[in-house]
């Protein structure tokens, strides 16, 4: 599954990831159901975004997170990864099949020039 990622994410700021699902062959796909879950490097959900519900799957979508979804604990720097679970039909082995992958994007910390 192609996924395209922007430069990094700004923190408190609006970010967007580009998903493009494939099929095993390679060939676009729209999923029969998909959600996905925001988290940290250590596995913390961020923001209560477990398991979020992508109502009608597209083969293309664009996943927006904004705000908080980006808020830096501490220091920055950091990773967060979005993890995607879903299933789709397959034209070889039918309904039902698998559909998983993770993507991990760097968020920079929101700094203040003075002036």
């Amino acid at each position: 599954m192609p996924i395209s990622i922007q430069e990094p994410a700004i923190e408190l700021s609006t970010y967007e990831i580009r998903v493009d699902w494939e099929d095993e062959q390679g060939n676009s796909v729209a999923p029969d159901t998909m959600a996905w879950t925001l988290h940290d490097i250590d596995n913390n959900v961020v923001n209560s975004r477990l398991n979020v519900t992508i109502t009608t799957p597209l083969a293309s979508e664009l996943l927006p997170l904004e705000g908080d979804d980006l808020e830096i604990f501490g220091r920055g720097p950091v990773k967060r990864y979005v993890t995607f679970e879903g299933t789709y039909t397959s034209p070889r082995w039918g309904a039902g099949k698998p559909l998983r992958d993770v993507v991990d994007f760097p968020i920079n910390p929101l700094t203040y020039k003075t002036p």
